[in-house]
């Protein structure tokens, strides 16, 4: 038997480690593999397999919480331990467990690395204990991909980051995030008064949205006229750049609507124009490439990306996506005028788009991930 985990929510699914779970423990299940998820679900159930849950973990989750999760899930796989061939974990908050795990009962793990969570936390530190804490948390997170039998990134940076903490460059494999086609379909033939612009996904610090707000001052004092659409984020995140948003003087061009099914969220690309990302550089935001730019490029937006290093090994500037300087309001607002100025540009970008997003499909991307978890 495979556990396969993760510390996204499966159902109602939250984050981009959720979508990468559910369809791994189908394809697994599909090859015959007996799979058994255990992750936080409101479901006992998902896709016909049985799920074992565990606590929600978010970004700001206390030591207790963490604590709790950990002891849980060990729990968890210590009981299941004879049942069990190897795991498959989402990112370091499983993996770390699950790695402890193997090195004891002699499993093979399978690490799954689409985000560097301690870099995140350095983000936010405060105060000297918080530093210590993080640089504890750091070296857990690295000496579990370390150990684990085999690590699949989301970039070949992320590779690269791993080698020189130590992973050995054979264990790792690159595989990138994915799209599903089939739902982020062609974005519909109609032509919006103003261009929409639009944000969606989280709303913290490393996801730079103050960002998207001083370039919507930029364009307004120059008589650009849009429309902004910045959906997802907490209630919290929401509340508090709403009011960035108006003392900035452009709350009439920037919109949060309150949360929306699935569905509904991609009807709303499906009717956008460009689709922002706008990550501020760091390490761990260096490393990824996010959920998002895959489904603006298969909706066909134009794709308006910061300068990161995992970002450009799939964007090309000027040619399937319009690139700026990360951190840069004024530059972001001017790849916004460009991505609205020429109807040839922004055509032949969108057609390269969806054209690349053919090569992120997720059909593909999960077949090799679930032959990587089973070659171990």
């Amino acid at each position: 038997m495979i556990v396969v985990t993760t510390h996204d929510s499966l159902e109602p699914i939250k984050g981009g480690g959720a979508i990468r779970t559910r369809k791994l423990a189908s394809e697994l299940a599909k090859r015959g593999v007996e799979v058994l998820i255990v992750a936080p679900s409101i479901k006992s159930r998902i896709d016909g397999l049985k799920v074992l849950n565990l606590p929600v973990l978010n970004n700001r989750a206390s030591i207790s919480a963490m604590l709790y999760y950990s002891f849980k899930f060990l729990y968890i796989l210590v009981v299941n331990s004879k049942s069990i061939s190897a795991v498959w974990a989402h990112n370091a908050a499983s993996g770390s467990v699950a790695v402890f795990f193997g090195k004891i009962f002699g499993k093979k793990i399978v690490l799954d690395v689409t985000d560097i969570h301690s870099g995140y936390m350095k983000i936010e530190q405060s105060n000297f204990f918080k530093k210590k804490l993080i640089a504890l948390i750091e070296e857990i997170e690295f000496s579990a991909f370390r150990n684990a039998d085999k690590v699949i990134v989301a970039t070949n940076y992320m590779k690269l980051v791993l080698q020189q903490k130590g992973v050995l460059e054979e264990n790792i494999r690159v595989i990138y995030d994915g799209v599903d086609a089939e739902v982020f379909r062609e974005k519909h033939n109609q032509k919006n008064s103003v261009p929409v612009i639009i944000h969606h996904g989280g709303m913290e610090k490393q996801d730079g949205v103050h960002l998207i707000i001083q370039a919507a001052k930029y364009l307004k004092t120059r008589g650009f006229r849009c429309r902004f659409v910045l959906a997802g984020g907490s209630f919290e995140k929401k509340k508090y750049y709403m009011k960035m948003a108006l003392e900035y003087g452009v709350g009439d061009l920037v919109e949060f609507p309150d949360w929306m099914p699935f569905e509904s969220l991609v009807e709303l690309l499906r009717t956008s124009d460009i689709g922002i990302v706008s990550r501020t550089r760091n390490l761990p935001n260096d490393t990824v490439t996010t959920l998002k730019l895959f489904e603006y490029m298969s909706v066909g937006l134009i794709p308006v990306v910061p300068n990161l290093k995992g970002i450009t090994e799939v964007c090309i500037d000027g040619e399937n996506s319009l690139v700026f300087e990360a951190d840069d309001a004024t530059s972001l607002a001017k790849a916004i005028l460009q991505a609205a100025s020429s109807d040839e540009c922004v055509s032949k970008i969108s057609l390269n788009a969806r054209s690349k997003a053919k090569e992120f499909d997720w059909e593909r991307q999960i077949n090799q991930i679930a032959d990587e978890t089973l070659n171990i």
